[in-house]
């Protein structure tokens, strides 16, 4: 068997990197456009869900697309969510009200958990396990450049243009992509006769949309013994018992029960999502302690982030080389776990008086220690899984990484925001304050008489470092579950060949 060429398989990554810089950049630029937004269409009640409604349906459909993929084939799922993306990006460009613009998001992150589900799936069908390592920088490089560059280019297009445009870019930058992927991903991934399991397919995303809106209402919206938040948690577990049921019956189930039997894909999705809670929300919450305790500025989020994405892309980077020059992963993922964890502890004792170049090297620390993580575990899950089951596998393992990232913007500010809440509330002064609009930036608290701001300074930097704290107990029970990940050889060839310059899965 032929296996791909370093040149036709930078072909192929070019054009899941075009993908994913559109979802990256999509992720992140929103957030500088969001007060002008609420200026122009009202609706600041409905602020918040500009954000989750792409978080839920991006979490959602991550779980789908992969298994689509295996059974109409990678490309044209590709580039059906590429066309999802754009045309969600078009209808909130022209979205009248909040509402609309809230339903359009949603569309939005359908095809934005697309691109991130299948550049993953794709990259494992066109490089080996034991070669992806190699080539898995460029996608945290990736990542990381569209991360930081949303907010500065949103802030841009804001002041220079109209709110609009943030989202109308998004449609030649689309165009762009459709044509390097259609070229790049001709004859990669195979396709099979078969049915999609809608039951499965409703029960999962009914279970995954009601855990996540308790995450976002629970200690927020509603209180979390209310009946609201009670019956959301039930709901989750019924309908997540009901999706068990209808796979162990369907013909060609979302995510078939005998994946779970696999110990590498479950340890490795149990550590994904883990990770993933205290790492998102250390994305969110960091520059809002330099915001509003420092007082910086808003529009300079994304240059904030710089030093945690970069350092991500390093030792993404690093890591990636080490297990393709070692064949071997385990301890490698130990040290990023461990390091992950001192640095969450370290940034549990932020307080007022935690200087700005702490907090960056604390982003610089965290950063190295997702790169050092991720990918190991992308390629370790890999790895395990027969090519029949690998889009559907990878989907799974992306699942549980977005749902621990939407859980660690929602839980976390849900915490964040209670732990607020009670902490102004024994300042005198403070009645009539309103919790949320503190925590949104610096702008109302600098508006506030001494020593009043002093007291809801103070009580933002312990919010922050008592909700980030929660990260603890979680990465400890991500170092248990490494302890029950085996490591096993990996492969050196993929399922690729390559005849009369055609690439198909065999």
């Amino acid at each position: 068997m032929e296996q791909l060429s370093h040149s036709q398989v930078m072909r192929v990554l070019y054009g899941l990197m075009s993908g994913m810089f559109l979802a990256a950049v999509e992720s992140t630029i929103v957030a500088t456009a969001a007060p002008t937004i609420v200026e122009d269409l009202g609706g600041i009640n409905l602020i918040s869900w500009m954000f989750t409604a792409y978080m839920l349906t991006t979490t959602v459909s991550s779980a789908l697309w992969g298994k689509l993929s295996d059974l109409v084939g990678r490309r044209p799922t590709y580039l059906a969510a590429i066309t999802i993306f754009i045309a969600g990006s078009l209808l909130c460009g022209i979205s009248q009200n909040m509402v609309q613009l809230i339903v359009f998001r949603g569309v939005q992150g359908i095809g934005g958990g697309g691109l991130t589900a299948l550049s993953f799936t794709i990259m494992a069908d066109v490089l080996a396990p034991r070669q992806r390592g190699r080539y898995v920088g460029y996608f945290s490089a990736t990542f990381a450049a569209g991360s930081v560059i949303g907010p500065l280019v949103g802030g841009f297009l804001v002041d220079a243009f109209h709110w609009r445009v943030v989202f109308l870019l998004n449609l030649p930058l689309g165009m762009i992509a459709m044509v390097v992927s259609a070229s790049a991903l001709r004859g990669v991934g195979g396709r099979r006769e078969a049915k999609l399991d809608i039951a499965g397919a409703l029960t999962l995303s009914g279970s995954i949309v009601c855990l996540l809106l308790a995450a976002v209402w629970g200690g927020n919206v509603y209180g979390w013994a209310s009946p609201t938040i009670v019956a959301l948690l039930v709901g989750s577990v019924v309908l997540g018992v009901g999706f068990v049921m209808v796979e162990q019956r369907a013909a060609e189930p979302v995510i078939a029960m005998r994946l779970l039997t696999n110990r590498t894909l479950v340890m490795s999705m149990v550590i994904a999502a883990l990770t993933s809670i205290p790492f998102q929300a250390a994305i969110v919450f960091l520059p809002l302690f330099l915001q509003t305790v420092h007082g910086d500025s808003v529009s300079g989020s994304g240059l904030q982030l710089a030093p945690l994405m970069v350092m991500m892309s390093v030792g993404s980077i690093w890591a990636g080389r080490r297990v393709s020059d070692t064949g071997r992963y385990r301890a490698l993922l130990l040290g990023g776990l461990v390091l992950f964890l001192l640095v969450t502890v370290w940034i549990s004792t932020l307080a007022t008086a935690t200087s700005t170049a702490t907090v960056l090297l604390m982003m610089v620390s965290l950063g190295l220690a997702f790169g050092i993580v991720s990918p190991i575990i992308n390629v370790t899950a890999q790895n395990a899984m027969p090519v029949a089951d690998l889009g559907a596998a990878s989907s799974a393992l992306m699942t549980f990484r977005a749902l621990g990232a939407t859980l660690g913007i929602a839980g976390v500010g849900s915490i964040l925001l209670t732990r607020l809440r009670s902490g102004v509330a024994e300042l005198p002064g403070s009645e009539g304050l309103d919790i949320g609009a503190l925590a949104s930036g610096p702008d109302t608290i600098a508006q506030l008489d001494e020593p009043l701001r002093s007291g809801v300074i103070d009580a933002m930097s312990h919010s922050i470092a008592t909700a980030m704290s929660v990260g603890i107990p979680l990465l400890v029970i991500a170092l248990v579950a490494w302890y029950f990940l085996p490591e096993l050889p990996l492969r050196d060839h993929t399922d690729i060949e390559v005849t009369k310059g055609a690439r198909h899965v065999s």
